[in-house]
């Protein structure tokens, strides 16, 4: 079947405003992927049911649909893929993730609309590239779709792509750690629980700290470790081995201790409040919006073509930005005084 270029549509011969307006509508709701596949043909039906032979609305609802079952097509075979590995069927997992990727990468080909819709099938791929073992290509997808994302979250955090977002960071992360890049992990795990809707995330506090212990720096990890642990209440039996583990580290290094949250001096919460560019008044809930405009301002994905010198200034300014997160969210919980969520 024939898949016809639609990003930026030209039709033949200049349609109704009635048609243009379900056109362009369709493929505006394609991209953004918040709404369900049949809404998205049906405006393109209501269109062909003004004009039956309008060639341009026939070509994009060819397109839109031969998308769609590419995509189902991956996602059913990863499916299958799950179902031979709980039958302990490695040839028969391998085999379907394989096909998975191969109706991905089809997608990916035939795909001229963009969007969110395609940020979401290279996610796929970088989570399929990474159960093959290919940390490196996972990494590759994962920032393919970042970058994609970017339209859609630069002006709202709170926009329905926040956790889609973090999850690429995560993912991303992880892939970082299985290449033993764990500054450049720790990186997108910061980023990662900045923008996660519920707050910390026990797993990424996790993964930091085993990024810190493989970078030697015990105290940073036994910290995240001890915040892992408190936030699931001690039930988790790995998150408790790696606080131990983390311990025998700094017992074994009298210059390095755990880090402890700091005398809260005026002259100090004054200036972690000024960090964020915040009033001493600030609510928790002010903190972290602050916090997570701050970290995309200065992420190192935003000056990556930037001069040495200022990139320079914005790693120094992102380790600035969360020292003052991490003092004044944890004084806020210290002292009772979490938003609820």
């Amino acid at each position: 079947m024939t898949a016809y270029k639609i990003q930026n549509p030209t039709p033949p011969a200049q349609p109704t405003l009635s048609i243009q307006t379900y056109i362009s509508t369709a493929l505006s709701h394609y991209r953004k992927s918040l709404h369900p596949f049949a809404h998205i043909e049906s405006l393109l039906l209501s269109a062909l049911s003004q004009s039956p032979s309008h060639v341009f609305t026939l070509q994009t609802l060819e397109t839109l649909r031969l998308l769609q079952r590419l995509k189902e097509q991956g996602n059913y075979r990863v499916n299958i893929a799950a179902i031979k590995e709980k039958k302990g069927d490695k040839e028969g997992w391998k085999k379907g993730l394989e096909e998975a990727m191969e109706a991905y990468e089809e997608y990916l080909s035939v795909d001229d609309v963009g969007g969110v819709a395609r940020v979401k099938v290279l996610s796929n791929l970088g989570i399929i590239a990474g159960k093959l073992n290919n940390p490196t290509e996972a990494k590759d997808y994962f920032s393919q779709a970042i970058t994609l994302m970017q339209p859609y979250t630069s002006k709202d955090f709170g926009s329905p792509y926040a956790l889609l977002l973090y999850k690429l960071h995560k993912r991303r992360a992880d892939a970082y750690s299985r290449e033993a890049w764990y500054e450049e992990a720790l990186t997108d795990y910061e980023l990662a629980l900045s923008l996660h809707p519920n707050g910390p995330v026990p797993e990424v506090h996790y993964r930091r700290g085993i990024a810190y212990l493989r970078l030697s720096l015990p105290a940073s990890a036994y910290e995240q470790f001890e915040i892992a642990n408190t936030l699931v209440n001690g039930t988790n039996p790995s998150y408790l081995e790696a606080l131990r583990n983390a311990r025998r580290h700094l017992e074994t290094d009298s210059s390095s201790k755990p880090k402890r949250p700091p005398n809260e001096d005026p002259d100090s919460t004054k200036q972690h409040h000024a960090t964020l560019g915040l009033p001493r008044t600030a609510t928790s809930e002010e903190i972290k919006r602050a916090y997570r405009k701050l970290v995309v301002k200065y992420h190192p994905d935003k000056h990556a073509t930037s001069s040495e010198e200022v990139k320079e200034e914005a790693e120094k300014k992102v380790k600035e930005i969360n020292e003052a997160f991490a003092v004044l969210s944890g004084r806020m919980e210290r002292l009772g005084l979490q938003s609820p969520r």
